[in-house]
């Protein structure tokens, strides 16, 4: 594997393992309160993804 290969798999591995421990954190959330109160401040606001990518 050419390492820009290697790169590029590894980001896209860290990227699904970071947002899989974000759900389990949301589900477990949701579980235990019935709702993300709890968590509301550690998730994204709808405009941050737009604003990410420059809309």
């Amino acid at each position: 594997m050419a390492p820009l290969d290697s790169m590029l798999l590894h980001w896209l591995v860290s990227s699904l393992r970071t947002a899989g421990k974000a759900q389990a954190k949301l589900h477990a959330a949701i579980a235990r309160d019935g709702g993300v109160q709890a968590i509301v401040n550690e998730m994204r606001t709808r405009a941050e993804p737009c604003e990410t990518i420059g809309l």
